[in-house]
């Protein structure tokens, strides 16, 4: 089994260095590799945290390292057209319109996050965020991130004139935790579907409209 497991270490780490790396850099015309991995690198720790150039740009300063926020900009631009990791827009519910700030950034493959940075059982919530998120994708949705009244929504996912809302997480183990969940879903006055995803196994009665599932469930269609 462990050797097993350093073998798909080793397959992931060769496809990003001689695939997703040569690719993104050949493409774009990255003159700063090094400089690349490290914007990506610090991406792929805050997978699914509110995005911010001014963050990146000092911890590289912390780096030893210093950047324009133009130059960053531009190699996480690189990344998408990559297609290595993907970019949710911000969704003001109430006045139903996208926002040109405080985005989400998701990976592509979160085995490569696991390959280059180890497991990390803290960040369990952080990888079932994006799993969801891709599974959405695949299934046809644009997603969006949602600014509720002050809260925020994981998910709001949009195919044609359907629309659901989905918040995620990793266990709703008090009740302190099921009421940030559900609440923010309650706080918004509309019809459309919404669901509260979590490794539960028991199940959790749903409220107010709101409907909870299982998230290995929800991603196996059942």
């Amino acid at each position: 089994m462990r050797e097993q497991a350093d073998l798909k270490v080793q397959y992931l780490k060769g496809i990003y260095h001689t695939v997703v790396m040569k690719d993104v850099i050949q493409r774009s015309a990255i003159r700063d590799a090094e400089l690349l991995e490290r914007v990506f690198a610090y991406l792929m720790e805050n997978v699914g945290q509110i995005f911010s150039a001014k963050r990146i740009a000092d911890y590289l300063k912390s780096q030893g390292r210093s950047s324009s926020l133009d130059v960053i900009y531009g190699y996480i631009h690189a990344l998408e057209q990559g297609l290595v990791l993907y970019a949710a827009k911000r969704y003001d519910v109430k006045g139903r319109k996208v926002l040109d700030r405080m985005e989400k950034y998701f990976l592509a493959d979160v085995g490569l996050r696991y390959a280059l940075m180890g497991h990390r059982a803290g960040d369990i919530g952080q990888i079932l965020e994006n799993v969801v998120y891709l599974e959405l994708r695949r299934r046809g949705y644009q997603v969006f991130v949602g600014a509720q009244a002050g809260k925020e929504v994981d998910f709001i996912a949009v195919r044609q004139e359907e629309r659901m809302y989905v918040q995620v997480a990793y266990l709703l183990a008090s009740p302190e935790t099921v009421e940030r969940e559900f609440s923010v879903l309650s706080a918004i006055a509309d019809h459309y579907p919404k669901w509260v995803l979590s490794m539960d196994t028991v199940p959790i009665g749903g409220r107010e409209g709101i409907q909870w599932r299982n998230v290995i469930d929800f991603l196996l269609g059942r």
